[in-house]
């Protein structure tokens, strides 16, 4: 096929040249019969014959032929080969011929020119027997373009991404506009109209909204007070170990008062609350106000350690309150012995004013009730009061009306003691001791065949006791011994089995309003005298003097009570201004040493034989 094809397109072209030499040809044969128009007949008859012959011959080897006009017998093809061989010469016939030859027309017939192309070449290699394979074709990547393409590519995608960044810019224009437009018909919507005077007079004096309000403040007011040195350094070396005990070891923590409801009151009483969640409440009792006649005489106001400038729960009575404690296993519930003798029972979850009080009658206290305590098992348990009539008296909290087991304290010569504080050892629910006017202490028993009687008579102070409190630390093996504070400026140390004092404590210059055994540490304890002192005694390490002593405020107001923290890691001081002070006691003071137990042991042996050879 390829052979056919070439040979045809060789010879087409051959054609073409032969019939491009014959046309040429032809012209010049032209041009010299129109300069013989002039010549001889018998010149040009022959010469004429010869011209159509030739111009015959070359039409039918072309392929082509001549055009004949009617009536013409004579045939395209025959032609004379030569003059010798035309018709005899005669005028007739030659002027006959040449009419003939002269009517005859000649055209150039249009010549079509075809042009086939050549057979395409196919020719074949292995790769292209089979086709291509997706996954390689993918992996190959696509054919590499130029640098210009890929320039035009990357302008067209740059233009690209910015209209559609343009696109969504304004649509996200669109849409805040639209939301804010909705949000702005919301609050139009939801814009609360202004209340009537009268209606939020009406809802600010409602008791929810006060209560509402009252303990969301307080709620607030602790998260603020919340104090936590993010500078602290946990692996810095202590340094009191080479340095002593000194005043940086009682450091101030807060400080209670209000100006109103503590203005020219002074603390009588305080405790700590026993309960592990509520550690931080602390109550305190005050006396009277004697400059606000229209005021309750009587006050507890519990504070919170985190909540500094103001109480956390108010309660009033109209008695001052002397005597006050928690309920170990009712949080909510706080006592109270008040100057007119009644025992008053406060409620947290309820209104100011006691929930329950006791009546004054014959069977109960008729004189200031300074004694109180809470005694027994969370499922048998008894409120222990006395008072400076002499009775003592045991209550079930759960009706005050009467007292269950009321007990008439007499000494020997039948008199009544008139008792100023109250103190059980540890473990021991039925003997106690308490203090007196005159300066005694007396041990007694509550039940029994010798209930009330005074089994032990503690004397050695020379003016009335002001306190009482039996050693708490430890595991009880020193719950014998017993502290007593005086007017009489010193602070005693006693043994329930011995009638002596073991050793007395001489070093205030004033009264000596209460003293405190340390809960955690066996041989410390501290007092508080008209001075404003605070005397840290640890008779291991000193009997004649306190290891320390701090100035509580300015010094100018008596501390009247004090109390240790559950932890024993806090001590609590109440002046006569009505000042509550919380200090930190630092852990070279307040925490033992391992030997202190059997040191103390030694010490008391000690102290026992000087007060005998003495």
């Amino acid at each position: 096929r390829v052979a056919v094809g070439t040979n045809m397109s060789d010879k087409s072209s051959e054609l073409k040249a032969e019939l491009a030499r014959k046309r040429k040809k032809l012209e010049e044969l032209r041009r010299s019969r129109e300069q013989r128009g002039a010549s001889a007949v018998e010149t040009v008859v022959p010469q004429n014959v010869d011209v159509d012959n030739l111009v015959e011959s070359l039409l039918r080897g072309s392929g082509g032929s001549s055009t004949t006009p009617a009536g013409d017998g004579t045939q395209s093809g025959d032609v004379p080969s030569s003059p010798s061989k035309a018709a005899t010469p005669g005028r007739g016939l030659l002027s006959s011929r040449m009419s003939r030859r002269a009517r005859a027309v000649l055209s150039i017939s249009e010549t079509k020119t075809i042009n086939i192309p050549p057979t395409e070449i196919v020719s074949y290699a292995k790769s292209t027997q089979t086709d291509p394979i997706p996954e390689l074709a993918k992996a190959a990547g696509p054919a590499p373009k130029s640098a210009e393409a890929e320039e035009e590519e990357a302008a067209q995608r740059a233009k690209e991404a910015e209209k559609k960044r343009q696109e969504e810019e304004k649509k996200r224009r669109e849409e805040e506009r639209a939301a804010r437009l909705r949000e702005q018909q919301e609050e139009e919507k939801q814009k609360p109209t202004a209340l009537p005077v009268e209606k939020v007079s009406e809802i600010l004096t409602s008791p929810d909204f006060q209560t509402f309000f009252d303990r969301s403040t307080r709620i607030i007011e602790r998260a603020l007070n919340e104090k936590y040195d993010v500078a602290v350094d946990y692996a810095a070396i202590d340094k009191e170990e080479d340095e002593g005990l000194t005043s940086e070891n009682v450091r101030l923590c807060t400080e209670f008062h209000h100006s109103r409801l503590t203005a020219h009151r002074a603390v009588t009483a305080m405790d700590w609350s026993p309960h592990p969640k509520f550690s931080e409440l602390l109550a305190v009792a005050y006396t009277a106000n004697e400059d606000a006649p229209n005021e309750p005489d009587g006050l507890v106001l519990v504070w919170n350690t985190h909540l500094k400038d103001r109480p956390e729960f108010v309660f009033e009575c109209q008695s001052p309150v002397l005597s006050c404690c928690f309920s170990p296993w009712q949080p909510n519930i706080i006592i109270g012995g008040t100057y007119s003798g009644q025992v008053v029972l406060w409620d947290n979850r309820a209104k100011r004013t006691p929930v329950q009080r006791s009546p004054l009658t014959a069977k109960t206290h008729t004189h200031p009730v300074y004694g109180l305590d809470v005694v027994g098992s969370q499922n048998a348990h008894n409120l222990v009061t006395v008072s400076t009539d002499g009775r003592l008296c045991s209550w079930n909290l759960d009706m005050l009306s009467e007292p269950q087991e009321p007990v008439e304290l007499q000494c020997a010569a039948q008199k009544s003691v008139a008792a100023t504080c109250l103190s059980f050892p540890q473990g021991d629910f039925n003997t106690f001791a308490v203090g007196s006017e005159e300066g005694a202490i007396y041990g007694a028993m509550r039940h029994g065949a010798k209930a009330g009687q005074v089994t032990e008579t503690f004397e050695g102070h020379s003016g009335p006791v002001t306190a009482v409190d039996f050693h708490k630390a430890g595991s009880g093996e020193y719950s014998h011994l017993f502290l007593s504070a005086s007017t009489d400026w010193t602070v005693k140390l006693w043994s329930f089995r011995s009638k002596k004092p073991i050793y007395s404590f001489e070093d205030a210059s004033d009264y000596v309003y209460d003293v405190q055994w340390s809960p955690i540490h066996p041989s410390l304890f501290v007092s508080a005298d008209g001075n404003g002192e605070l005397d840290f005694w640890n008779p291991n390490a000193d009997t004649e003097a306190p290891v320390l002593s701090h100035t509580v405020g300015e010094g100018k107001q008596s501390v009247n009570r004090i109390r240790w923290s559950r932890t024993g890691h806090q001590l609590a001081a109440g002046d006569a201004a009505g000042k509550v002070f919380v200090y930190d006691v630092g852990e070279k003071l307040a925490v033992p040493r391992a030997d202190e137990t059997t040191r103390l042991k030694d010490t008391i042996a000690e102290m026992i034989q000087v007060a005998a050879d003495s």
